[in-house]
């Protein structure tokens, strides 16, 4: 976060947005830098964007629930299940674009589903809302262009089956407002970028999901062995104790619910 600030909050603006980093999130950062600028340096003000990111992805999140689920119960434990992971829990208070990226993605599912399966007259208007809070998404965190993608494919399957025109109809409204948003704002950063700049992840499939996995029972995983961690994990903090706690009973629960 430090690094953050110090890159690609503190800096003119010019430098901001002709500026490639892994760490730089350019959405992140520009709103960052509006909120320093308005609250002062703090950790709070660095921070408030992914605060807010956070807040949003809750209310998305308990909206889908709701639409997904009929049972109250099960709407707690979908949520509780989305929300108390560390995966996702932890992140969503970081100075980092991830809150954001996220919140977004699910705004735009939600207006992007109901928008894809109607008609009507505000179909394209919903359409390119979806497509721009989508873009966000992208310009907030650049790894989510990879679920985006993943959706849009998705949505082009759909369209087709039902025809032709209805998926050059979505393509138009809705994939050509992602690109422009996303474009408009990461464009800068990205021409300046080098190859040596981009890092992968794991090496295989397998280490990826194994990590994952293991990240989001024990949290803070060493990465020595499937079945290896820091004891003072557990131990680091009541919070974390309690909190994971909660966590793995409410996996519990939604396995016999």
């Amino acid at each position: 976060e430090a690094y953050t600030y110090l890159s690609f909050v503190a800096p003119p603006l010019k430098q901001i947005l002709t500026t490639y980093s892994p760490n730089h999130n350019v959405l992140y950062s520009l709103l960052a830098k509006a909120s320093v600028h308005a609250f002062g340096v703090s950790e709070l003000s660095l921070r408030v964007p992914a605060l807010v990111g956070g807040l949003l992805s809750l209310i998305a999140i308990v909206a889908m629930s709701r639409i997904l689920l009929r049972s109250e119960l099960t709407i707690l434990l979908s949520v509780c299940l989305i929300a108390l992971n560390p995966m996702i829990f932890d992140y969503m208070s970081e100075a980092r674009g991830y809150s954001l990226a996220l919140a977004f993605y699910l705004l735009g599912l939600l207006r992007a589903v109901p928008a894809l399966l109607g008609n009507g007259d505000r179909y394209r208007s919903r359409l390119a809302c979806a497509g721009a809070l989508l873009g966000l998404s992208v310009a907030a965190h650049l790894s989510f262009g990879i679920p985006v993608i993943a959706l849009d494919l998705i949505f082009t399957a759909v369209c087709l089956r039902f025809s032709s025109s209805r998926a050059g109809a979505f393509l138009a409204w809705l994939v050509l407002p992602q690109i422009g948003v996303a474009a408009a704002i990461t464009i800068g950063p990205l021409i300046h970028a080098q190859r040596q700049e981009f890092v992968g992840g794991d090496t295989s499939a397998f280490q990826t999901l194994n990590n994952f996995a293991i990240s989001c029972l024990l949290h803070d995983w060493d990465g020595n062995g499937v079945w290896t961690y820091q004891v003072n994990t557990w131990v680091s903090g009541w919070f974390y104790t309690i909190f994971r706690c909660i966590f793995l009973l409410v996996i519990g629960a939604a396995v016999f619910v």
